[in-house]
């Protein structure tokens, strides 16, 4: 089974941990931008306006039009060039869902990748 996934850093990471994985699956990195950020937008303050000041970082996506928004549609920033959403994502992160977790550890065939597991390593990451 291939598992196809974007250059940001939790793709990256994905990726490369998937490969190293018991089953050695193929894994397939791509990015659509270019190298990411300029040295001096790395910074925590830079990191926070990114997303406004520099639009070519942005996939520019938006969400369908939403009924209960009168019609609207709702700016879905992603980010774009190696280092994907997280050039532009506030530093913050979410976790995903458990069945994700659970479904990549059946893919590769290694428990660690279990949502049992990696909630606890969750636990112990400090920001």
């Amino acid at each position: 089974m291939d598992c196809k996934s974007t250059g940001g850093t939790a793709g990256c990471l994905l990726a490369s941990q998937l490969s190293n994985s018991p089953a050695h699956p193929t894994v397939l990195l791509l990015e659509s931008g270019g190298e990411g950020l300029p040295t001096k937008n790395r910074s925590a303050y830079q990191r926070f306006t990114n997303a406004f000041v520099l639009p070519e970082l942005d996939q520019g996506y938006s969400t369908v039009s939403q009924p209960n928004l009168g019609g609207r549609e709702i700016q879905y920033q992603r980010g774009k060039g190696l280092g994907g959403s997280t050039m532009i994502n506030y530093l913050m992160f979410t976790r995903g869902p458990a069945a994700d977790w659970d479904r990549w550890a059946d893919i590769v065939g290694d428990n660690e990748w279990a949502w049992g597991k990696t909630k606890e390593r969750f636990r112990r990451v400090r920001i």
